[in-house]
């Protein structure tokens, strides 16, 4: 029943145990995280009616389900069937029907609210009932009593919006057209529609969604039918919101009558309204009528509520040097770049939302912030508010702003009294004093250079003396004991000790290998770093048959690494290679590498056995050694294991984002 196949005559059944509650936990591959799942059940054995007649869906966050553990109770944000009917009873359960139709198979299908938290398996209870004018327990309507689930799929749904009444419950106050649910406003399908079934109704008709909780309301968009069929139905819409449940005798906090002049929208058009002069826009029960003369109104294709988020700020820095955030911030003259790290905080918020910033008073034109970052370059003396807003998803700005006042004080030697006074003598001075700080900058540049460029001209000659003279001195001798071992006869005992003595030979070349290649000054870059721990982990892991993924983007910034920055991460990432071959029987390992911050992390994750409990002691100094070479650098390695199986090593090395001067 989680084959993939929908349809057969194998599934889960349970004769002839008709009359006993059953249960079926079904544990997830890994643990999985949405906003909501939507469940279908596939009834297609090809008998008639072999589907549940009374059942109810739970879920799981325990590290290993089972049948008696922690389980919370779904309860379907909407639910549908094809070949029966499916309902909510009151005792929480499902209950579908039982009445003859054309259709032998049935399908059910739910979409589900789950905790945030990593979902981990899935329960089915299936309890036994009466059908009517039967006194025998039954789990199904056909005449075994038997059903046959042939397949159960569950989909992870991550909505990524700001739409807070996106799967919020919604309530009519009369019954609506085809007999369709009130949740159909809240689905986020805006092809479909809800309107009351029976004409006459006026303002006595209402929708009622319920946001959860008391929200600070932004905006709200109505959504009319997208096929051009009854738009007039959507005109004089009443839209109320309550702070507390709209019984009698409670008035709303805030209302407006969406096109009070008659009016009515095109096909798909959406109506945005925000807060007037009606009251606080704030509360947690939205309430829609209509006292439009047109029957059948409102009529609605979906209902988005979005709350108010306003970027805060995180911090502020004149050069790279922090300001105190307060009511005036006063940023020191002179100051060549402004930085201002933003936030937008927010439970279920997505990921990425759009910012945008402007220095009001300097200029009045927004500007996107694509990392939530404000730079400003040279901002000049004077008075100004740091506004920035937030993007929804609904392509709509928040109508609230973050405002900072800033002061940037005007120095005295740029009054026009001062200017007056000191234009000659400044020009003497400043140019006499240009062309001295040139000469002796150009000096300055030039003795760098130079002993720059000698340094690397001395440490090429290094690498390339080793590599001639010890590395081909090494081949040499590795090439003379082959000869000497297939040339002539040895007895045992010598001919294996000059095969250890070879293969020693070539280990040392490698190693004189490894060194050349951190001497070397044409590896002094990320890139080349990045470069060579990947083919180390390849030419490692490949003669082993272990697989290795990597995950690192294709281009690095141009970042001047140190050669004994280099040497201490290869060092102790060949010692995480060792490692994983050694000891932990893996079969697959991924390699992730990323720079940010000025921080180059290097993770490696292995599927193997795991790390030991004895993985510390006599003998066993390799961990230690990893973190200490890490420590020499400035950096840190930590070792962990991984829940599922396995070990993740990970390093991180701070580097300085200095670009290379000298080719």
């Amino acid at each position: 029943m989680i084959d993939g196949h929908d349809s057969g005559r194998i599934g889960w059944s349970v004769f002839p145990r008709v009359d006993q509650e059953q249960k079926l936990v079904i544990r997830t591959a890994a643990p999985v995280t949405a906003e909501a799942f939507d469940v279908t059940l596939c009834f297609l054995s090809g008998m008639p009616k072999r589907f549940f007649g009374k059942f109810a869906l739970s879920c799981t966050t325990d590290a290993e389900p089972s049948l008696d553990g922690n389980w919370q109770r779904l309860q379907p944000l909407r639910c549908s069937a094809q070949g029966t009917t499916l309902e909510e009873s009151g005792d929480g359960y499902l209950v579908s029907g039982s009445g003859d139709n054309m259709l032998v198979d049935a399908v059910f299908q739910l979409r589900v609210q789950v905790p945030r938290r990593a979902v981990t398996g899935f329960r089915i209870e299936v309890v036994p009932y009466r059908k009517p004018g039967s006194s025998e327990l039954r789990l199904a309507p056909n005449e075994y009593r038997d059903f046959c689930l042939t397949e159960f799929r569950v989909e992870a749904v991550l909505t990524g919006s700001t739409n807070i009444a996106l799967g919020c419950p919604v309530k009519a106050s009369h019954r609506l057209w085809a007999d369709c649910s009130a949740s159909l406003l809240t689905d986020g399908l805006p092809g479909s529609y809800a309107h009351p079934a029976d004409a006459g109704l006026g303002p006595d008709f209402h929708f009622e969604i319920d946001l959860g909780a008391v929200r600070q309301i932004d905006h709200i968009a109505l959504r009319g039918r997208g096929d051009g069929y009854g738009l007039d139905r959507m005109s004089r819409v009443l839209v109320q919101l309550y702070d507390r449940p709209p019984e009698a005798g409670i008035q709303p906090v805030w209302q407006m009558i969406d096109r009070a002049d008659g009016s009515h929208p095109e096909a798909g058009d959406i109506d945005v309204l925000r807060v007037a002069e009606q009251g606080a826009f704030r509360g947690r029960y939205l309430r829609i009528s209509s006292d439009n003369p047109v029957d059948l109104s409102p009529q609605l294709a979906e209902v988005e509520v979005f709350e108010t988020i306003t970027a805060k700020p995180v911090s502020i820095k004149a050069d790279g040097r922090g300001l105190p955030l307060g009511e005036n911030l006063r940023v020191p003259f002179g100051t060549a770049v402004l930085t201002a790290k933003l936030a937008i905080s927010g439970p279920g918020l997505p990921e990425r939302l759009p910012l945008r910033w402007r220095l009001r008073g300097l200029h009045q034109d927004w500007l996107k912030a694509g990392d939530l970052s404000v730079e400003i370059s040279h901002p000049p003396p004077g008075s100004y508010f740091l506004e920035a807003q937030v993007g929804h998803t609904d392509g709509e700005w928040d109508s609230s702003l973050m405002s900072i006042p800033i002061t940037i004080p005007t120095p005295f030697w740029q009054t026009p009294a001062f200017y007056s006074a000191m234009a000659g003598s400044s020009l003497a001075v400043g140019f006499l004093l240009i062309h001295i700080l040139n000469r002796r900058r150009r000096a300055r540049e030039l003795a760098e250079w130079t002993y720059q460029t000698a340094l690397v001209e001395e440490r090429r000659r290094i690498a390339r003396d080793m590599h001639d003279e010890v590395g081909g001195r090494l081949s040499q001798l590795a090439l003379m004991q082959d000869l000497i071992l297939h040339g002539h006869p040895l007895p045992p005992e010598a001919r294996q000790s000059l095969q250890t003595l070879a293969a020693n030979t070539r280990e040392a070349v490698d190693a004189l290998d490894q060194v050349v290649w951190a001497v070397n000054p044409l590896n002094d870059t990320l890139a080349g770093l990045v470069e060579y721990l990947s083919y180390l982990a390849t030419s490692y892991l490949s003669p082993l048959h272990v697989g290795c993924r990597l995950d690192a983007p294709f281009d690095w910034p141009d970042i001047v690494v140190r050669a004994q920055v280099r040497h201490e991460i290869t060092l102790a990432f060949r010692e995480a290679l060792q490692n994983i071959a050694k000891h932990a029987s893996a079969a697959s390992v991924s390699l992730f590498m990323r720079f940010e911050a000025s921080v180059l992390t290097i993770r490696l994750t292995d599927d193997g056995c795991g790390l030991p409990d004895d993985y510390q002691g006599p003998g066993k100094e390799g961990l230690s050694n990893m973190l200490s070479r890490l420590a020499m650098i400035g950096g840190s390695c930590t070792v962990r294991r991984l829940p599922e199986g396995g070990t993740e090593v990970e390093m991180r090395a701070p580097l300085t984002q200095q670009t290379k001067q000298i080719p």
